[in-house]
């Protein structure tokens, strides 16, 4: 009778092994290291894929100057310096890493454009609004540099239709640098501040505008010297360096 209550002792305080290869066994082997997993990846990459984001800032242009040859003759092309508010839409592809950026702008600002009689004499100057709707793209690569925090650096071309009532076509075309910083306050949304510079092209071609003057008088020609201004085309252009900065938002 004692060694049998001594054999039942012993069985009663051996701890219970899991057997490994049982199913529970094997789920609760695998639950800690898929949360391990998935905790690791948001720690190292905040930074989503694809993203969306908002800028606002101030864009502008230098001014410039270029010699257009045409045969034996040439012309002397200058443009104003201008500057502005500007807002653009970026979507990213890519990520953390190397990837591709298309940013969608808007830009407000205006700039100066002589006005002349039938002659060809100046006679004052105008301050003419412009609105530009353009595209930036281009590669980008952001660095890692902490949890939170990015950098990125790109190279791409931005254009841009410049609507406004003076003249009647209008664009921009140069190639950018942006350089940009990325910190994320939540593992979906980041603040951010980009800068950017590049050199290219601005042209305006002026449209003629008679003011003063009914259709009729229009028609006939018989318009009087003083009811006319920029009655000879008078063109702007030129190369010249553009500048901007924003601050904004980035989702995810």
């Amino acid at each position: 009778m004692t060694v049998g209550s001594s054999d039942a002792q012993a069985q009663s305080a051996t701890p219970a092994v899991a057997v490994s290869g049982t199913p529970a066994a094997m789920h609760n082997a695998a639950l800690p290291l898929q949360d391990d997993r998935s905790v690791s990846r948001r720690d190292n990459t905040p930074m989503g894929g694809t993203s969306v984001g908002l800028n606002v800032g101030m864009a502008g242009m230098g001014a410039g100057k270029y010699t257009l040859k045409l045969d034996d003759m040439s012309v002397d092309g200058r443009i104003a310096a201008r500057n502005g508010v500007y807002v653009s839409l970026p979507i990213s592809v890519g990520g953390e890493g190397f990837g591709w950026t298309f940013a969608p702008f808007l830009a407000r600002s205006s700039v100066d454009r002589t006005t002349k009689d039938q002659s060809g004499n100046v006679i004052g100057q105008d301050d003419v609004p412009l609105t530009a709707y353009g595209m930036y793209t281009g590669p980008v690569y952001n660095f890692h540099i902490s949890r939170p925090v990015y950098l990125g650096v790109g190279l791409g071309i931005k254009a841009a239709y410049i609507s406004n009532p003076a003249f009647q076509y209008a664009a921009d075309a140069y190639a950018r640098m942006p350089l940009s910083a990325t910190w994320y306050v939540r593992d979906q949304f980041a603040l951010v501040a980009e800068t950017g510079v590049g050199y290219g092209v601005s042209a305006f071609v002026d449209k003629p505008n008679v003011v003063g003057a009914n259709d009729a008088a229009i028609q006939s020609g018989n318009v009087g010297i003083n009811d006319v201004k920029n009655t000879e085309d008078d063109p702007q252009f030129g190369k010249a360096f553009a500048w901007d900065f924003a601050v904004g938002i980035r989702l995810p």
